[in-house]
């Protein structure tokens, strides 16, 4: 393998890599949501509120189902790297 193809394959990589690590960081950021909704909602916030909180939670289960895939995305293009094993 030339070194531009296995430049291609590290990007390829590291494209994949980051596509997973934003499926997980909208994750969180939706789980942190739900959850100071949940806060309110305690308080008495009442239908909207767990409506909203319960939007979130959905939001975040997707964004999870997301990075799954992604993140075996990522694990392929890893083993695309000719050399990976000797990186680890």
């Amino acid at each position: 393998m030339t070194e531009e193809t296995r430049r291609r394959e590290i990007n390829e990589a590291i494209r994949a890599g980051e596509r997973a690590l934003q499926s997980l960081r909208s994750a969180e950021q939706e789980l942190s949501s739900a959850r100071n909704w949940g806060f309110f909602d305690m308080l008495g916030g009442g239908f909207i509120t767990d409506m909203i909180k319960h939007s979130r939670i959905n939001d975040a289960s997707s964004y999870i189902d997301r990075a799954k895939t992604d993140l075996r995305v990522f694990e392929k293009e890893l083993r695309d790297i000719p050399d990976y094993g000797e990186l680890k």
